[in-house]
C-alpha cells in the first residue's frame, strides 16, 4: 500500500523494456479488481500528454472518451475488434431499446418513403483525412471519397436525443423499409392494375363486375380498357356499358360461347398526403419532434464544457514535498 499527501503518490517507471508497472489479481472477477479507481481515471497515450482517455462517468453513466473530440480510433484496419456489443449503434454513440412501436402501417411507410426522397446522398472529404501523405499522420492519408448523408436531412427517428448524431443501425433500417414499401407497392400493383376472367354466356347479355381491389383504384371518370376475345369466329359481340365497377357484354349466339376478357387502367399516384391527420397525434410527435422540444433536448445533452488535463507533475520537482511511505513492500 502507498499512500501520500501531494500528487503523485505513486510514481512508477523503468529503463528496461519491461513493464513500469504491473497489476494483477488473484480473481478474473469484476468484485475482485486488480486495479480499483475512485474517481476520473485519465490515460495519456503519447509523451506530450494530450490528448489522452478519460474513463470516468462524464454522461451521466460509465464513459470511455477522448480527450479532444474526434479523436482516436477502436482498433486499426489490422488490429480490430471481433465483435461489437450495443443495442442501438450511432456515429458517435450507443443505448437501449424500449418502447418497441413495431406495428408500422401503411401511412408510417409512406412518411418514410417521403422521407428517403428527402435525403440526398453526397460524396466528402472528411476534415480529420488528408489527401496527401504527411510524414507521422500516415493513418490519416485517405485519397477516395466517402460517400454519406447530412445530418440536417435526417428524419428526427433518424437521430440521437441530442439530435447531434445518426443512428447507424437506424439508417440501414430506413433502407429496409424502403425496400419492403416497394416490395409491397410492386406486388399490389401485379394483382390490381389489371383484371381479367372468363365468362360463359347463358344468355344473351351479362353484366361483369371487376374485382373489388381493382375498382377500388379507379376514380369515376378513369374507365379501363376492356379487351374481349371469343370462342367462335363468327360470335357477334360486344361492350354496350362499362364504368369503374365493370362492364356489360351483349352477344347474338350463346351456344357454347365463353369470352376471355382483360381489362386495364392506369393509376393517378398521389404525390402528397397530410400525415398528420392519418397518424396519431402522439407518434406522429415521435417522428416528426416539434422545434421547441428539440431545443430542450440538445439544451439537456449539452453536457459539460471540455474536458480539462490533468497537469502531470514530476516527482523530481523540488517544490513538490515528499511525504510518502511504503508498507508491505515484498517480493
Amino acid at each position: 500500500m502507498f499512500t501520500a499527501e501531494t500528487y503523485p503518490g505513486l510514481d512508477v517507471r523503468t529503463n528496461s523494456f519491461d513493464q513500469a508497472g504491473q497489476f494483477a489479481a488473484r480473481a478474473n472477477n469484476p468484485a475482485s479488481p486488480a486495479i480499483y479507481s475512485l474517481g476520473t481515471v485519465q490515460f495519456d497515450v503519447n509523451s506530450t500528454a494530450v490528448p489522452g482517455v478519460h474513463i470516468n462517468n462524464l454522461g451521466g453513466e460509465p464513459t470511455v472518451a477522448p480527450s479532444n473530440a474526434d479523436y482516436g480510433f477502436v482498433g486499426t484496419q489490422t488490429t480490430y475488434w471481433y465483435r461489437f456489443f450495443v443495442n442501438e449503434l450511432y456515429y458517435k454513440g450507443a443505448g437501449n431499446f424500449k418502447n418497441t412501436k413495431d406495428d408500422i402501417n401503411d401511412d408510417i411507410y409512406e412518411l418514410i418513403i417521403e422521407d428517403i426522397d428527402n435525403i440526398t446522398p453526397m460524396l466528402y472529404q472528411s476534415s480529420k483525412t488528408t489527401t496527401e501523405i504527411i510524414e507521422g499522420q500516415e493513418y490519416l492519408y485517405k485519397p477516395n471519397l466517402t460517400l454519406g448523408v447530412s445530418l440536417n436531412e435526417m428524419p428526427d427517428y433518424l437521430q440521437d436525443n441530442s439530435f447531434s448524431m445518426i443512428s447507424v443501425s437506424g439508417l440501414a433500417t430506413l433502407s429496409l423499409a424502403g425496400v419492403k414499401y416497394n416490395r409491397a407497392e410492386i406486388q399490389e400493383l401485379k394483382e390490381t392494375v389489371n383484371d381479367f376472367g372468363i365468362v360463359k354466356m347463358q344468355t344473351n347479355e351479362i353484366w361483369v363486375s371487376f374485382d373489388n381491389k381493382f375498382s377500388s383504384k379507379l376514380k369515376n371518370e378513369n374507365i379501363p380498357t376492356v379487351t374481349l376475345t371469343t370462342n367462335s369466329p363468327n360470335a357477334k359481340v360486344y361492350i354496350s356499358e362499362q364504368n369503374n365497377t365493370g362492364f356489360r357484354i351483349i352477344t347474338d349466339n350463346t351456344e357454347n360461347l365463353m369470352i376471355n376478357w382483360i381489362a386495364m387502367a392506369k393509376v393517378d399516384v398521389e404525390n402528397t398526403q397530410n400525415f398528420e391527420d392519418e397518424i396519431s397525434p402522439e407518434l406522429y410527435q415521435q417522428l416528426r419532434v416539434p422545434a421547441d422540444i428539440k431545443l430542450e433536448a440538445k439544451k439537456l445533452h449539452k453536457g459539460p464544457e471540455k474536458q480539462k488535463m490533468m497537469k502531470l507533475i514530476d516527482p523530481k520537482n523540488s517544490n513538490i514535498k515528499h511525504n510518502s511511505k511504503r508498507i508491505n513492500n515484498q517480493r
